[in-house]
């Protein structure tokens, strides 16, 4: 008599369908996290330029009304600036005078973007409103003030070919100009060392 011994295979254990669905859910969570993550940094980056370019705005507001020969008018002043970095910008301009040091005056000036939502209105009167993107404040003395009270010529041509001294309109008086020679280098004398030679015995 034969005996036959069936030989079975073990038999494997796979993924059931709840695991493969608990799977995905983590896959899912974790990449939603992943994309709230580079949204908020790619938020960041466009919040930090803008910023970044209202507060050169400012600072070029404050520095050509401190450069300004008259002093400003204290009160607000308001105005817009068109196609500066990708955008129009509106900016207003506070200006104090300070009661603790006379003849200084303070200058505040706040810039934020033009857009469908905050367009270029005019009614704003305070710097305190969210929707400023920077406020730098500045300041301006009185003795900010060009010599005689006359704008001097930057542009070289006070000086004529008929000479005379030069004046802040570019205007110059009959006569030469005296150039003065450059100074002249003091000559160093040099003591020359006599070597003399050893007697030979």
């Amino acid at each position: 008599m034969i005996m036959r011994h069936s030989a079975t295979a073990p038999a494997t254990r796979g993924f059931t369908l709840i695991e493969v669905l608990v799977a995905l859910v983590i896959v899912a969570f974790g990449m939603g996290a992943l994309l709230a993550a580079l949204s908020a940094a790619a938020a960041n980056v466009g919040a930090l330029r803008d910023k970044t370019l209202a507060q050169w705005i400012a600072l070029n507001q404050i520095t050509d009304t401190r450069l300004n020969l008259q002093a400003p008018a204290s009160g607000t002043k308001q105005g817009d600036l068109k196609n500066f970095g990708n955008g129009d910008w509106h900016w207003q301009q506070d200006v104090t005078a300070l009661t603790q040091i006379p003849g200084l005056l303070q200058i505040t000036v706040s810039v934020r973007r033009i857009t469908a939502d905050t367009p270029s209105t005019k009614s704003s009167s305070t710097t305190t409103s969210p929707n400023w993107l920077a406020t730098v404040v500045g300041f301006r003395g009185s003795t900010l003030a060009a010599a005689s009270g006359e704008v001097p010529d930057w542009s070289g041509t006070g000086f004529n070919n008929s000479g005379g001294t030069p004046s802040s309109s570019g205007a110059g008086t009959s006569g030469n100009i005296a150039i003065p020679a450059p100074p002249r280098r003091p000559r160093i004398q040099r003591r020359r060392s006599i070597h003399r030679r050893p007697p030979i015995h």
